[in-house]
């Protein structure tokens, strides 16, 4: 199942309206039900989420009671960037 991204991001308001028009969905039990939000960090475009995103990731996500995984395969260049709010 895929989200809509912008810069490779997805964010929480998209994965909190998908979860809604999923729920929302008479035709929810024959479909494929969502089972966790994988991101990578950084991403396949070279972005980078802000710790606030994350939050808000992780937020909607418990909410929905979904794991959320980061790839860890470049977290330490997402984590070392100039561009990073986090350490």
């Amino acid at each position: 199942l895929t989200i809509s991204s912008s810069e490779g991001k997805i964010n929480a308001k998209g994965v909190e309206d998908y979860i809604e028009t999923f729920n929302s969905d008479f035709k929810r039990d024959h479909m494929v039900f969502p089972g966790m939000v994988y991101i990578s960090h950084p991403t396949e475009y070279g972005t980078l989420y802000s710790k606030s995103e994350l939050e808000a990731l992780s937020n909607v996500c418990r909410k929905h009671k979904l794991p959320l995984f980061m790839d860890g395969a470049r977290l330490g260049y997402g984590l070392m960037s100039d561009h990073s709010d986090m350490t």
